[in-house]
């Protein structure tokens, strides 16, 4: 049990971490509303954001990443909370919110009208009373007579989309669009050029599907007012040293080669 006022524990920045993307929650209020409240404050620390302060606002009196509990239900995030958000998937860029889970790796027992595509099942669209698919049986979560598929970027009318249809636009120079295969109605993994291709011509190199420039950088650490520093302030990281270094290996800090 927690101790105090302690409703729930999370990690910050954890959401693809194999060992502490998971939150604890304890909240015994009768509200579901106000439990679902918790829960959206603790996934919110393992999307990377930390508590409000003074200078973070919404539209409520109180924003979901308060750290008090009080009578008044918060409903939105701050803009500090979606400025960490935003931060995080730039300087991190989480894989695991860019693909489809593993069906093995839903805990729970499989369950034939929830919505969820589990193992065992072909489709699922909901209850009989829900589903609007006319692609799958409700009933028994297969697909209905004449279907190839029933959910997917790569499905359309209940039947695979022709090999070479773009099913993810690449979002710009340094990821690749992906297309469907004509066999399956899943999306391709997200593919992106090969790191270190120049981008924004010649001004940053591509890295894991993004450009970032020094400038862009320094804006997204240190604000907006933030600009890159002169080409001398980069000479620090070739003396080897705490303070300035390009990797460090065995505990030792290893200088930049000048280029």
């Amino acid at each position: 049990d927690f101790e105090g006022t302690t409703i729930g524990l999370a990690f910050i920045k954890s959401i693809c971490s194999d060992s502490f993307s998971a939150g604890i929650i304890q909240d015994h209020n009768r509200n579901e509303v106000a439990v679902a409240a918790t829960m959206a404050h603790e996934m919110g620390h393992n999307l990377g954001m930390s508590h409000d302060t003074k200078a973070c606002l919404c539209n409520d009196d109180i924003c979901i990443m308060t750290d008090t509990v009080s009578s008044v239900i918060p409903k939105e995030f701050s803009s500090c909370s979606l400025q960490s958000f935003e931060s995080f998937m730039l300087a991190s860029m989480p894989r695991c919110l860019s693909n489809v889970p593993e069906l093995g790796s839903i805990i729970a027992p499989a369950s034939c009208g929830n919505g969820f595509l589990e193992r065992g099942e072909e489709c699922d669209c909901g209850t009989p009373e829900e589903c609007t698919n006319e692609c799958c049986d409700p009933e028994t979560c297969k697909l209905s007579s004449g279907a190839a598929c029933a959910h997917g970027d790569c499905c359309e009318n209940c039947q695979f989309k022709k090999s070479g249809s773009v099913c993810r636009p690449g979002k710009d120079e340094c990821d690749l669009a992906e297309m469907c295969t004509g066999h399956s109605p899943s999306c391709p993994q997200d593919r992106f050029r090969v790191n270190g291709h120049p981008c924004r011509f010649g001004e940053g190199y591509c890295y894991m599907g993004t450009c970032p420039t020094r400038d862009r950088q320094c804006k997204d650490a240190f604000g907006p007012e933030a600009t890159e520093g002169e080409a001398s302030c980069y000479n620090v990281n070739e003396r080897g040293t705490y303070f300035g270094y390009c990797r460090k290996e065995q505990g030792t800090y290893l200088p930049c080669n000048r280029k």
